[in-house]
């Protein structure tokens, strides 16, 4: 577990020196720390003495859970976008672990993921939103970030 922090901890390094900053929590408190790692609910911060934590990323005040996105270079979903964007991301998992189970041969997987990707971009569309944010943000559908 520890080798696994360490690693996530180098990792922090592909953020770069920008990632050192000042964090609050929801109650307030403030704490120095750089960015080491980050997902969907979580991230990794690197504590200036080396110390590693990691904190759910709802326990941290909006302003710093928007800075950890930007630092980590994941686009904020656009709240009408959420329920849709947590929807495909269950339904990729789905693909996957039937694939995994030999359920579904690679091209029936490729298929079907096309396919959800391709109702994810439409409805990003119909909600009018920005057209150069959804390469970023069918990455992040993808990635599992």
């Amino acid at each position: 577990m520890k080798s696994v922090f360490l690693a996530l901890g180098f990792l922090g390094a592909a953020y770069g020196a920008a990632a050192q900053d000042c964090w609050t929590n929801t109650a307030g408190h403030a704490f120095r720390a750089e960015l080491g790692g980050m997902t969907d609910s979580h991230a990794l911060f690197v504590m200036t003495d080396g110390t590693t934590n990691r904190l759910a990323l709802a326990a941290l005040d909006p302003a710093s859970q928007q800075n950890a996105r930007k630092v980590a270079g994941m686009p904020e979903i656009p709240q009408c976008m959420l329920p849709i964007f947590n929807l495909c991301r269950q339904h990729l998992l789905q693909i996957d672990n039937l694939y995994a189970d030999e359920r579904l041969d690679s091209q029936q997987r490729i298929e079907a993921r096309k396919k959800i990707l391709l109702g994810f971009v439409a409805m990003y569309r119909k909600h009018k939103l920005p057209s150069e944010k959804y390469p970023m943000l069918q990455h992040r559908l993808l990635s599992g970030k």
